[in-house]
């Protein structure tokens, strides 16, 4: 668990790892950042998928989600992730 104290703590996926937080964002959450556009194989893509677990759940209280609608002037859609996290 992180210490309590004011401010926010950026990390990646990967360093979230074991923590808990009151809160989580998620920014970028689109296809080609979530799986990273590098991920071709079913292991790397499943990685990738365990990654996006690992970040989820880290939230104790509030989980927020957020993915553009573009990035770089091109269409961007949302990680197909998201269909694996339940809605309460």
């Amino acid at each position: 668990m992180l210490e309590k104290s004011p401010g926010v703590s950026l990390m990646s996926m990967l360093k979230s790892k074991g923590l808990e937080v009151q809160t989580v964002y998620i920014i970028g959450a689109s296809e080609n950042i979530v799986p990273y556009y590098t991920a071709k194989s079913t292991e790397e893509i499943a990685e990738e998928c365990r990654l996006m677990y690992v970040a989820v759940t880290r939230a104790k209280k509030e989980l927020l989600i957020s993915s553009p609608s573009t990035i770089r002037g091109k269409r961007s859609t949302v990680t197909p992730f998201l269909r694996f996290i339940p809605l309460k």
